[in-house]
């Protein structure tokens, strides 16, 4: 018998995860299928397919690895937008004294090291 998010019956299998092995707390699969969403993701077929072999061969599967990149991505986000921000921010501090009128010219730029 193949579960619903809705079934609570004991001998219900999970709706979703990775594998097709029986769950050891059925409970906890049960609550982890209902607060899992659906997502579409586009992919051309050559990264689909590179992405599945490689995951393949790490023994998960593709749905796994983006599972692990986005909770991974939601958690740094703000942090990693505030941490760039913040180099920005540092970078731009640095260059007081910037002029366009101090740049080597076409032909210093161009110029060999052994040239005189």
């Amino acid at each position: 018998m193949i579960g619903t998010a809705e079934d609570t019956s004991a001998d219900a299998e999970p709706v979703c995860g990775d594998t097709a092995e029986p769950a050891i707390d059925a409970t906890r699969d049960r609550a982890y299928c209902e607060n899992m969403k659906n997502i579409t993701v586009s992919v051309d077929e050559d990264t689909y397919r590179m992405a599945r072999t490689r995951a393949a061969s790490e023994d998960t599967s593709v749905s796994a690895v983006v599972r692990s990149f986005l909770a991974d991505y939601a958690a740094a986000t703000e942090s990693e937008r505030e941490r760039l921000k913040r180099l920005e921010r540092a970078a731009r501090a640095q260059i007081t004294a910037f002029s366009a009128a101090d740049r080597l010219d076409r032909n210093a730029v161009h110029r060999r090291r052994d040239e005189p």
